[in-house]
């Protein structure tokens, strides 16, 4: 029986219920083939665009402050001694030109009315109006509906950043686990060439036991290397799994469900070679006109907008109401000829609040936002010139070290072989020739952490300074 099948048992009813697939695309993987994806199918990325797309429809909704509006009623009394009706029906129309309203209209009532209600009497044909009222303090300069637009479109610009700072951090986060899936890709193999030389030796070593060149003991040192170093392989197995598991958050499958890569698909040639060293002029110009087009600044800069847009409506607020309306009109029809004549009305309305704690209130409230976004602007800028010059240096760093590791790696194969040769001959012992092996695989397995982290501070390197491709088209 085995004595793990709780266990696997378990793994394999989890394994049924997470919505994964083996991957299914030919060839290597490419680190391209994971970015297309993540553009994709990422979660976070699509709640991102999801944003954006509220955002257009909070701009939308913004503008249906300037939609024209019909108002109508009706009135009738039946009965009674003022047995009349009447009908009003008018349009409005809001402007964003100093906070212009337009508005026409046009009434007819018939019957007899009493003395109070007699304005309400037209001509036969009723009555034709049109005029206009314009703010002269509070929402002259701006008002709540220009407010809500400009307010939105800037909304629409902070989503719009928010998107691109999500894509930009999957992205990053993305190519860290592709990384670190390839290189405990690269380390399985050395792994495996370290227990492959230990099985190899194996049958030579029970050969030299047996014609007596070689003590029983070092066959058997061998052998518990042989399974030392199975144990190293199954170990190194587990870490690849774990890296693929990882991996697949990021790649997924068309139906954007998460897309476990084989081990198949790992890259041929593993990591690429480091460029040439930077020179300090180099790195100066990758940090000029690198942080303002970033994501994250994008975001603030739009937020500070939005917040200046408060701002200005606080303080509006604060003044007094006064409005002047012209409005002209004019009866058509059979009927009194005083009503015949065009009529002219001109109207100053004044509002005065007492204490225009509103105004005051949001005015401060505004004011201290804006002050909080601009720190953090400054804060995010600060940081991002430094995530830009860490990551110049830790790639500089890890090129250094793939050069020292890569000499290492090749002196630390010229031991072995000699010691290999030096068993050989009867010179050395198993013993020291599995020193020699592991420390081969040891340099080997500091490469590949060199090399990694050269490309993860590649990856920290593109987030860092903002540069984004286009975005992907839809499916």
């Amino acid at each position: 029986m085995n004595p793990f099948f709780p266990w696997t048992t378990l793994l394999a009813s989890t394994l049924v219920i997470l919505p994964v697939a083996k991957a299914s695309v030919p060839g290597p993987l490419q680190l391209e083939d994971v970015l297309k994806s993540i553009d994709r199918h990422y979660p976070l990325i699509q709640a991102a665009r999801s944003d954006q797309e509220r955002a257009r429809g909070d701009l939308t909704a913004a503008r249906g402050g300037f939609d024209p509006i019909l108002k109508s009623s009706t009135r009738t009394l039946p009965s009674g001694e003022y047995e009349n009706r009447s009908f009003d029906l008018g349009l409005e129309q809001a402007t964003p030109l100093w906070g212009t309203r337009l508005f026409a209209g046009y009434r007819q009532g018939e019957g007899k009315f009493a003395p109070y209600d007699e304005k309400l009497v037209t001509n036969s044909e009723g009555e034709w109006r049109v005029g206009f009222g314009i703010p002269l303090l509070r929402g002259g300069v701006t008002d709540e509906r220009r407010a809500r637009i400009a307010s939105a479109e800037q909304g629409l610009g902070v989503a719009d950043a928010a998107a691109g700072f999500q894509r930009l951090e999957a992205r990053r986060q993305g190519s860290h686990r592709y990384f670190d899936w390839v290189a405990a890709g690269e380390k399985l193999k050395v792994a495996r060439t370290l227990r492959r030389l230990a099985v190899d030796r194996d049958q030579a070593m029970r050969a030299r036991v047996q014609r007596g060149d070689s003590a029983r003991i070092e066959q058997v040192y061998n052998q518990r290397s042989v399974n030392q170093r199975e144990a190293g392989v199954v170990a190194a197995e587990r870490v690849l799994e774990r890296a693929a598991f990882e991996l697949s958050l990021f790649h997924r499958n068309a139906e954007g469900h998460p897309d476990i890569p084989s081990e198949n698909g790992l890259p041929l040639n593993g990591f690429s070679d480091p460029p040439e060293a930077r020179t300090e002029a180099a790195i100066t110009a990758e940090l000029l006109g690198t942080i303002q087009k970033h994501p994250e600044v994008q975001r603030l800069e739009a937020s500070i907008s939005q917040n200046q847009v408060d701002q200005t409506l606080a303080r509006n607020l604060i003044l007094p109401r006064l409005d002047a309306e012209l409005e002209t009109s004019r009866d058509f029809g059979e009927g009194k000829t005083a009503r015949s004549t065009p009529e002219l009305r001109v109207g100053v309305f004044l509002e005065f609040p007492l204490f225009f704690r509103t105004g005051l209130g949001r005015s401060d409230s505004a004011a201290a936002q804006g002050v909080r976004l601009e720190a953090q602007l400054d804060l995010v800028r600060d940081r991002l010139r430094t995530e830009v010059s860490n990551a110049l240096r830790s790639m500089e760093a890890a090129a250094e070290r793939v050069r020292l590791t890569r000499e290492e790696v090749e002196l630390s194969i010229r031991v072995e072989d000699a010691e290999r040769l030096r068993f050989r001959q009867g010179d050395s012992t198993i013993l020291m020739v599995n020193l020699r092996e592991q420390a081969t695989a040891d340099a080997q397995s500091r490469l590949i952490d060199a090399l990694a982290d050269f490309h993860r501070a590649g990856a920290d390197l593109e987030a860092a300074k903002g540069e984004l491709p286009p975005p992907l088209a839809a499916r």
